[in-house]
């Protein structure tokens, strides 16, 4: 029994050995890759120990990641005929190490001294501002240091103080174009706070760079570890044409230096509702503004700018809200046709007011005319502004039915301009109204206040029957010339009077431009239509207004010209669109006439 298990222990055994043996050898791959494997570990051992000893060495010690930011110069901004009138110079941006200063005292001390030298610290930032963010930040960062300052602080070479080439922004004809390209700010980091440079910043501000440094406890840059180029901003190609807008702002200087006049406004439209020329005044010098360090005198010409009791940096064309006076007594005298209340040769007789009596308290009230006109129908009444005429009609049409024809031509409504700080017009439709009410409202004064693009908009409904989106920016580009966005022309509304009853109240207007008030513009080569208004704006102090447009016969052309404060029938505005037109005319500017 004993020799059969032994037997059977051999065979067994013997079996199993002999499997093993047909198994097939180990894979070489397999022992590359291994061998391999052990190397790269071997390697990286002795880098970190032997080469990369002196890198940790100084990470423990005091060294740093540090970030600094490249700001892309703004996109520039051209008018229509390729005028550039926002652009960029060179400056420099000023980056404060917080980290160094915080780790030695005597650095922190002199850097504090040679900002005050250069006049930073105060006026830019404070000693205590640094202070406080001394444990909160990594760095505080200035921008646009103009060149002399940032030479100084170069030449001075503190660690503490990183000087990093930028841009400022310029505007070359900067009260001509004040208000309608607002200005960046550097209390905004440089982001547009006004105008078409807030409208459009997403466009203009580009895209901010950087690179990322490691600096050992000295502040000496170690090695570039991370970078990000900035990409320049989008440009803006306006539909502003600047020898309209250059003469525009002259003609309105010229006349109010001689009136001793401060405030106007004034707007050119044309038929598909581009912005041609904007003007407000008082104007200003936006470049001040984008400064950061400021010299005394600088600093007295922004006091004074913010401190103007002529609010200085107000746009008056889209944010200025007026009393429409006599412009809109072309919209009553379509009502009046059109709701069979008046025909054309209808006479009204005017013997310089009219008397109205309170119901209630018998009380007499005098509404006047500004002189006895005597019998006078719808053309005479547009042409010589007859108040009476206008009051008459008023009444036969009706409080409800005037401000439904107001809120037709959306004097209670923004027009949707592309430049920020576009004022919704009032329009107050009463519950309870008087006849008082209906007379007001029946030559553009009591509860309604518009801005002179909505009376630049009512001049084009009155000239095409129709209202356009208006616009001041024609497309945006890249620094390629690729066109990433661009504006069209957009009809808001049309058909809003009837064309028979408008071409009557349209030749009513024309005779106004040719005839009325000594037939100031008969000397031109076309036909202007027009109309005026001087509306009271407090006890005999009045606002001079002047709409319409050109060629009468086909228009193409609209306006507003508002002089505030005006002398009673110095008809300023008036004057100063004729010497615009007359100018342009013989300049060129208006083509297609």
């Amino acid at each position: 029994m004993r020799e059969q298990e032994l037997e059977d222990f051999y065979q067994l055994n013997s079996s199993y050995y002999l499997k093993i043996q047909e198994r097939p050898p180990k894979s070489n791959l397999i022992d590359f890759l291994f061998y391999f494997f052990v190397l790269v570990l071997i390697v990286l051992g002795i880098k970190l120990t032997v080469f990369d000893y002196n890198f940790f060495k100084s990470i423990s010690e005091g060294n740093y990641y540090y970030n600094i930011l490249f700001f892309p110069p703004r996109g520039n901004i051209f008018t229509s005929d390729g005028k550039v009138i926002a652009q960029n110079i060179p400056s420099f941006d000023l980056v404060i190490d917080l980290v160094l200063m915080r780790k030695d005292k005597n650095l922190f001390n002199q850097t504090i001294e040679f900002l005050e030298k250069v006049e930073i610290v105060p006026n830019v930032i404070t000693k205590e501002k640094i202070e406080e963010e001394l444990t909160k930040k990594n760095q505080i960062l200035i921008r646009n240091i103009d060149q002399a300052t940032g030479i100084v602080i170069k030449n001075r070479d503190l660690p503490s103080l990183i000087v990093v080439d930028s841009f400022q922004r310029f505007y070359p004809y900067s009260e001509v174009f004040s208000h309608l390209l607002g200005y960046p700010s550097f209390e905004k980091n440089l982001r547009g706070v006004s105008g078409l440079e807030r409208t459009y910043d997403d466009y203009l501000v580009g895209e901010i760079g950087f690179k990322k440094y490691l600096r050992d406890a000295r502040g000496v840059i170690l090695k570039e570890v991370e970078k990000k180029e900035a990409l320049e901003g989008k440009n803006l190609i306006t539909t502003i044409d600047f020898k309209l807008q250059n003469l525009v702002f002259k003609k309105i200087k010229e006349n109010l230096e001689k009136l001793n006049l401060k405030k106007a406004a004034a707007l050119f439209i044309d038929d598909q509702g581009k912005i041609l020329a904007m003007a407000s005044f008082p104007s200003f010098d936006n470049n001040i503004f984008t400064k950061t360090i400021l010299s005394k005198e600088e600093k007295e010409k922004i006091k004074k700018i913010l401190e103007d009791k002529n609010s200085v940096l107000l746009n008056r064309v889209i944010s200025g809200l007026y009393a429409p006076g006599s412009i809109v007594k072309p919209v009553v005298a379509i009502a009046g046709l059109e709701n069979k209340k008046i025909t054309p040769q209808e006479e009204i007789y005017s013997p310089g007011y009219l008397r109205v009596q309170n119901p209630y308290t018998k009380e007499v009230f005098l509404f006047k005319d500004w002189k006895v006109h005597g019998w006078t129908n719808l053309f005479k009444a547009i042409r010589d502004s007859v108040n009476v005429y206008f009051y008459t009609l008023g009444e036969r049409i009706g409080y409800e039915t005037l401000m439904n024809y107001y809120e037709k031509l959306d004097f209670n409504k923004l027009s949707n301009i592309d430049t920020f700080g576009e004022k919704e017009g009032i329009l107050k439709r009463k519950e309870k109204y008087f006849l008082g009410d209906i007379y007001n409202i029946s030559i553009g004064q009591g509860e309604i206040a518009i801005t002179p693009l909505r009376m630049a908009l009512l001049a084009q409904a009155l000239g095409l029957n129709k209202i356009l989106k208006p616009y001041l920016v024609e497309k945006i580009i890249d620094s390629n010339g690729k066109v990433i966005f661009e504006n069209k022309p957009q009809v808001i509304k049309e058909n809003i009077f009837q064309q028979e009853e408008l071409r009557i109240v349209q030749k009513a207007m024309n005779e106004m431009a040719t005839f009325g008030f000594g037939g100031l513009f008969k000397d031109l080569p076309l036909k202007v239509a027009g109309k005026t208004g001087t509306p009271e704006v407090s006890k005999n102090v009045f606002n001079g207004i002047f709409i319409g447009y050109f060629p009468y016969e086909k228009p193409k052309y609209f306006f507003v010209m508002l002089v505030e404060e005006a002398p009673l029938f110095s008809i300023t505005a008036s004057r100063i669109l004729h010497d615009i037109l007359k100018d342009g005319i013989e300049m060129g500017i208006f083509k297609d006439l």
